[in-house]
């Protein structure tokens, strides 16, 4: 349970009673009062508060059925307990189960800090609580002290010192006996009342709530081999050691660790039988069974395990699942043995439960969340207690937030990693730590002297792993680490199989993945179109990384996988046609691995990058990533100026269409100017036609549709150039289509100058024309923009009724295919205008915010200023005036002109209703108001605002 799960203004500070409170067996509870139980706990939440209140104390937090509260003095503390056990004893409880609550209370002075309190004597009293139980109240020295004289009849009783899990030193605890109350429990639930070797002290475990809990259950139902399986560095033997001492209540003949990393591995001479007998020993060390000669260490070990109640927590057991037989034996001759081993392989013993111990929860970095949400990730609340550790004055700002969520992320969330980095915070800054993070791994060493070699630096605990593995799997392992984001087997067989030198075999990528996987050095991804997926954590792909170049097969190995991604990427331009959803779905699932390509050969291969980037803008642009493509784009032909025209002119081309939606003119011209050059002097009708494109758009934008009419025409005459020339040079089927598609398209947008100059029937003929044109090629992303323009021509020929079921076809088809480019946006912006003229206000707020979320993701400044004249539309139907007025404002400045002549009409009438509705003075200064922010600020002002008014 946190101190505080937000900044608070009212928690006092200095010596303070703490106390912590919980209901015993909440889980059973739970379970057997079915629909019941959210009431009793709700009367069982009344009773505390009201206690709280009553004396004067300050509820900290409240997490499920447990709360934290400090009071002033332990005089006010102890008032409150006794009349909360009180009524929670006489209240009416549902027969047979009564709710009966454990209680902790310490005296000390936690920090109080801007995400609340912290401090050593936090875990203190929680450790008190945890070691009554239902219905008792236990006070440390400390809090007896200053309990003061107490009423006749109340008692501290002395129970003794007793060690508490995770605290150094011995704690003295007294009952608080209530009359009227019972007062006799069973022996406190201590680290003294069970024989065990557990560690005194472990700092406290963080964000493994849900494991431990899960563990607990697994334990308490009978489970006999628990195995938790995971990377070096998941904190697995921290959770194994935490589940033994929260569990020592449970064995009568006590837990028990024993590490077995320290055993040899065995090399391949030593038989099953010898490795049982150094598991064996190790145990035996542990338990103290000695070898007195009277029968073998194995034998008597079994003879000591039959008799006793026990849990047994082994290690390590990687290296030494060759002789797991002996945990087999155990387990079935034992009948009240239960173990939980800790393994980067499962044991493969019969009746074992594998349990996957991930890495700790991660925030998102995109938007970040504010501090205090921040700090409550698993991961980054690990990083901040251990630098507190070293450093007791940390805190998270605004300032170092993102760099402390970068460092968590780039650490994949992975406790040996956190706890590492956060102990440079001594040294380093975060901010700094995360520029040298980003370089290399290799200086997260240091770790505790007590730890276990593997376990003082990452590269340690990784290579232990790798250690134990053949000699085919090391070299799919580092072939593998050239994946960035996951892979499925296919693309490892067509990048890692074959050899990379003379004498090596083509390896066998299943078996060799199984094996990874069973070594926790890969992790299973979510699949993907039904087809299984795989990747490594980052930092054990770097350590993967640095195998692979120290083994000189670097280079080989990330041509291959560049040649790879030039593949995928023209698979996926071809099937996006015809299955968008399909296309995207795979892109997106492989999106690292281009970024991971066009990172390397930038450097080493620029005109590859260019062919690269070039390869896949319509891709990226179709999933949302047209703002991270166009940085791609523009580095390439920065780099690659001797790239092939093809690629420079197919990079131009998409810069400027994203120019021409940032409304960046002067770019825009600059970039058009190029392309036209280059596509005049290689011949290129595909790029003559793409760049005369754009200046008929200019001309329609000017009103000169005439002119327009005439470039359109020669448009569509360079794209018939373009399929001959494609044919004549044998470029293949799908080019030649691709092609002929693109033909098509450009007859469409022949249809919309069309309407412009009200040649209709013209048009009409047209549209017929290229509707068939796309049926008959089953090119179901062309269909869909086709039927965008029908819908429009039906609305501009004046049969707007007609089109807005076309119009939410559109939209419908375009979100299922999973299209995130400005088209979807621009389906939404149109099909939002037809709603709202037909005074639909629900269902164009849906569309409007539709349109400019995708505008602000594409980075489109022209749309978002468009979708300002929406709101200003969707805002006066809803009767919100003065929000009108704001969104007029805003997109007046954008603009710097006139309202858009296919705009003044509506815009216009909105201004003279909120000048009514508002009066002169009013609408002026809402207006100006609106004039002060800019576009994105004011379509989250009218996005956010209520519909209602």
């Amino acid at each position: 349970m946190s101190s505080a799960p937000n900044s608070r203004s009212d928690l006092p500070n200095g010596v303070l009673a703490l106390l912590f409170t919980d209901i015993e067996g909440s889980t059973a509870l739970l379970h057997a009062l079915g629909e019941v139980y959210p009431a009793q706990l709700e009367a069982h939440r009344r009773i505390m508060r009201a206690a709280f209140a009553a004396h004067n104390g300050t509820e900290v937090d409240t997490e499920g059925d447990a709360f934290f509260a400090v009071f002033r003095s332990v005089k006010s503390a102890v008032a409150a307990v006794i009349q909360a056990q009180r009524e929670l004893h006489t209240h009416a409880w549902p027969q047979g189960h009564p709710l009966r609550v454990r209680m902790g209370l310490h005296c000390g002075e936690p920090a109080l800090t801007g995400e609340g309190y912290v401090g050593v004597d936090l875990h203190r009293t929680a450790r008190l609580m945890s070691a009554g139980h239902g219905g008792q109240v236990l006070l440390s020295g400390a809090a007896m002290v200053l309990a003061g004289d107490l009423l006749p009849g109340f008692e501290l009783r002395d129970m003794g010192e007793h060690r508490l899990k995770d605290l150094p030193r011995l704690e003295p605890i007294f009952q608080l006996c209530i009359p009227d109350v019972p007062s006799e429990f069973p022996p406190l639930k201590t680290l003294d009342h069970r024989p065990h070797n557990l560690p005194s002290h472990l700092p406290p475990i963080l964000g493994r709530e849900q494991e431990v809990e899960a563990l607990r259950g697994l334990l308490e139902s009978g489970m006999r081999l628990t195995t938790l399986l995971g990377p070096g560095g998941t904190g697995k033997t921290r959770l194994a050691l935490e589940i033994a001492a929260s569990t020592l209540e449970m064995w009568e003949d006590g837990a028990f660790f024993v590490p077995l990393a320290p055993v040899p591995p065995p090399d391949a001479t030593l038989s099953p039988k010898a490795v049982e007998d150094a598991i064996t020993g190790a145990v035996a060390r542990e338990l103290g069974v000695r070898d007195d000669g009277s029968q073998s260490l194995q034998e008597r070990l079994l003879t000591f395990l039959k008799a006793r109640k026990m849990l047994l927590v082994l290690d390590n057991f990687e290296h030494l699942v060759g002789g797991a037989a002996i945990v087999a034996r155990w387990l079935a001759n034992c009948p009240e043995l239960r173990i939980v081993a800790t393994s980067r392989v499962p044991l493969h013993v019969g009746g074992e439960q594998e349990i996957q111990i991930t890495p700790l929860a991660l925030p998102q970095r995109k938007p970040l969340p504010d501090v205090a949400t921040l700090s409550q990730y698993a991961a980054v609340a690990l990083f901040i207690e251990r630098a507190r550790a070293v450093k007791p004055e940390f805190s998270v700002n605004e300032g170092n937030a993102p760099a402390i969520a970068e460092i968590c992320v780039r650490l994949d969330g992975l406790p040996l990693a956190l706890e590492l980095a956060a102990a440079r915070v001594k040294l380093l800054p975060p901010t700094t730590m995360l520029s040298r993070l980003e370089k290399s791994l290799s200086f997260l060493i240091g770790g505790p002297r007590d730890a276990a070699a593997r376990q003082q630096t990452l590269r340690a605990a990784i290579g232990w792993s790798h250690d134990l593995i053949g000699e085919d799997e090391k070299r799919l392992f580092r072939r593998l680490g050239i994946f960035r984001g996951g892979f499925s087997f296919e693309s490892a067989e067509q990048v890692c199989a074959l050899p990379v030198g003379e004498g090596e075999g083509e390896l066998d990528i299943f078996e060799g993945v199984s094996s990874l996987l069973d070594q926790s050095l890969l992790v299973r991804l979510d699949e993907v179109d039904g087809q299984p997926r795989f990747g490594m954590l980052e930092t054990i792909r770097e350590f993967a990384l640095e195998k692979l170049d120290a083994a000189g097969e670097g280079l080989e190995l990330r041509e291959r996988h560049l040649e790879w991604c030039f593949g995928e990427a023209n698979a996926r331009n071809v099937e996006m046609r015809r299955d968008l959803r399909h296309a995207l779905l795979i892109f997106e699932a492989e999106a690292d691995n281009w970024r991971a390509a066009w990172n390397w050969s930038i450097g080493v291969r620029p005109v590859d990058a260019l062919r690269l980037a070039s390869s896949s803008p319509l891709l990226w642009n179709r999933s949302g990533g047209t703002s991270e493509n166009y940085e791609r784009l523009e580095a390439s032909l920065r780099a690659a100026p001797d790239g092939d025209a093809k690629d420079r002119c197919r990079a131009l081309q998409f810069l400027i269409q994203a120019e021409r939606n940032r409304a960046d003119w002067p770019t825009y011209n600059r970039h058009l100017a190029q392309l036209e050059d280059l596509s005049n002097k290689a011949q290129l009708p595909e790029f003559q036609a793409i760049a005369l494109d754009q200046r008929m758009w200019d001309e329609v934008a000017e009103e000169r549709n005439e002119i327009a009419f005439e470039q359109c025409k020669l448009v569509v005459e360079l794209r018939r150039l373009a399929v001959i020339q494609a044919q004549e040079q044998g470029l293949g089927a799908d080019e030649i289509e691709r092609c002929q598609f693109e033909l098509n398209d450009a007859m469409v947008l022949e249809v919309e100058i069309l309407t412009k100059l009200e040649r209709f029937d013209e048009a009409w003929t047209l549209m017929d024309e290229c509707l068939a044109m796309k049926r008959a090629a089953r090119d179901e992303s062309g269909l869909t923009f086709v039927l965008y323009k029908y819908a429009q021509l039906l609305s501009d020929t004046g049969r707007v009724a007609e089109s807005r079921p076309v119009f939410e076809e559109v939209v419908q088809r375009a979100e299922e295919s999973g299209d995130r480019s400005l088209m979807l946006a621009w389906y939404r912006y149109d099909t939002a205008l037809i709603t709202l003229r037909e005074g639909d206000p629900v269902r164009g707020r849906e569309l409007v915010g539709g349109s400019y979320t995708v505008f602000k993701e594409n980075a489109a400044q022209q749309g978002v200023i468009y979708t300002l004249h929406l709101f200003s539309f969707l805002l006066g139907l809803e009767g919100n005036w003065p929000m009108v007025a704001l969104t007029l404002g805003a997109a007046d400045a954008a603009r710097g002109g006139p309202y858009p002549s296919d705009w003044e009409e509506i815009l216009r009438a909105q201004e003279n209703a909120a000048r009514k509705a508002l009066g002169t003075k009013e609408f002026e200064a809402q207006h100006t108001a609106g004039t002060k922010l800019t576009p994105q600020q004011a379509a989250e002002a009218a996005l956010g605002s209520d519909s209602k008014n």
